[in-house]
This record gives structure tokens, sequence and C-alpha cells, in this order.
């Protein structure tokens, strides 16, 4: 199993009404990109580069840009978190209750 190199991933706030079309192709000049993960009703996407120095070329280029011909929207472009499975954060979120009686027992 090949590991995703550290690093190689952006989270972009775009907009609900960007497509993952319009995101790749202002992303591609920055490096092979490996997928744009939407999450619409957030108005987040993330990108995923081959290479960590893409991910860094993205941010340096592309933060701040407006896409669209300046009709928008302005882009937030920033490296994204390492992705946790979702077994981990629930064992941390149950973690965080247990911890602090207060939540452990509804405040009582």
């Amino acid at each position: 199993m090949e590991l995703d190199p550290p690093h190689s991933r952006v989270f972009v706030v775009c907009g609900r009404a960007i497509e993952a079309e319009e995101l790749q192709a202002a992303f591609a000049p920055c490096g092979n990109i490996q997928n744009v993960k939407m999450v619409k009703d957030k108005g987040v996407a993330y990108v995923k580069f081959d290479r960590a120095s893409s991910a860094a070329l993205a941010i340096e280029a592309l933060h701040g840009a407006v896409l669209n011909e300046g009709r928008g929207p302005r882009l937030k472009v920033m490296l994204a978190e390492a992705p946790r499975p979702r077994c981990v954060a629930a064992a941390a979120a149950v973690a965080a209750t247990v911890a602090d009686p207060e939540l452990a027992i509804g405040g009582l």
C-alpha cells in the first residue's frame, strides 16, 4: 500500500456555486492533481496533489485568487490537515467525553 506524501493536500474555501471541474482547471497548472473532493453544502473542497511541492505552489499561486474572470469567488487556499480515519475521530470524541466528567454524566 502506497502512502500519500505528507502536506500534499490543500483545503479550499470556494463557495457553493463552484464546480469540481472549475477547481480542477484552476489548480492543474500547479501540479498533478490526484483528486478533487467537494463538500458542496459547506462551500469547501480538498484538492489532492501527488507532491507536497505542488500543494505549496497552489497555496502561493491561488490563495486570494478570483475565479470566473473576476466574478468570483475569491479563493482561500491553505494546507489541509491529514485526514483521520472515521474510527479514530469517533474514538477521540468518546475519549474527550469520558475525560470530562461534566459531559459524561450530563452535567449532574
